[in-house]
């Protein structure tokens, strides 16, 4: 859940999947004009905070009373949760997207958590994520190669040879980058994030590799990038839900807030900075 305060005494409460559904949009609007990332790619930034579904839509309180944000999560429910994201597209046979998907919450796990200084049932949990994803991933680079040797083997004195597909690892790294990227973008347009932040390392960029974003402190939802990333200023929607600002005593006193809210659609925009 993606908690932001919403003038003048409310709080806006972005569910994870939506934030996840608008890095698919940031994603799939991308100027490509070079090389492009894996078929599976879009898919799974669109999808990559599935497992969150559930825990959302019974949302629960910090230690303050006020709606638990993603940023506030115990090591053990994150990598429950990131565990559950995974899972859902491999079940969807998403297998490249899911091993994307899990080295950039192996990221993650690095960047917001210190296991020296976690307990002990956090750094458990951490470094059982990291070593499942560590052991997927080396498992599907060797299923990848194995095909495509084979499929090499097999065709190799055809006259009729098909063309065999790059390895599907070639770009892996970069697909993770560009995962990070857009979600980022998207979590800088959800939250309150205001001022100026540069992205560096932006994969499929043509003659920069850096993204410098800025938003003012109107509150609204929109960003302006330099250089504009996509063919075009773009404009969606998120929807969420808008709860008082108080503290909440107990989790079923602010999912009674929640159920009694109506779902609220608020347009946002990313454009140019000259625009």
């Amino acid at each position: 859940m993606i908690r932001r305060q919403w003038p003048p005494d409310k709080w806006l409460l972005i569910p994870q999947v939506e934030h996840s559904r608008v890095s698919g949009l940031i994603a799939a609007s991308w100027n490509f004009s070079g090389s492009k990332p894996h078929r599976d790619l879009l898919h799974a930034i669109s999808h990559h905070d599935d497992g969150w579904r559930a825990f959302d839509e019974e949302p629960s309180t910090n230690a303050a009373g006020a709606p638990v944000s993603f940023m506030e999560m115990a090591p053990e429910v994150s990598t429950m949760l990131w565990s559950g994201s995974i899972r859902s597209l491999e079940k969807d046979k998403k297998f490249y997207g899911a091993r994307v998907v899990g080295q950039h919450f192996c990221e993650l796990c690095k960047l917001n958590h210190d296991i020296k200084r976690t307990s002990a049932r956090g750094a458990a949990a951490l470094g059982g994520f990291i070593g499942a994803q560590n052991f997927a991933l080396r498992r599907y680079r060797a299923t990848a190669s194995q095909e495509l040797h084979d499929s090499a083997t097999v065709f190799e004195d055809s006259v009729d040879m098909p063309a065999i597909e790059p390895d599907p690892l070639e770009a892996f790294d970069t697909d993770v980058r560009f995962l990070q990227v857009v979600d980022m973008i998207s979590l800088l347009l959800c939250t309150e994030f205001t001022g100026e932040t540069v992205i560096e390392n932006v994969p499929y960029l043509e003659g920069t590799d850096s993204l410098t974003v800025s938003r003012n402190g109107d509150g609204k939802l929109a960003l302006k990038i330099d250089p504009l990333p996509f063919r075009r200023n773009l404009r969606d929607h998120v929807t969420g839900l808008v709860v008082p600002r108080k503290h909440y005593a107990v989790d079923d006193e602010l999912r009674e807030a929640c159920a009694a809210a109506k779902p609220l659609v608020v347009e946002w925009h990313i454009g140019a900075i000259s625009g």
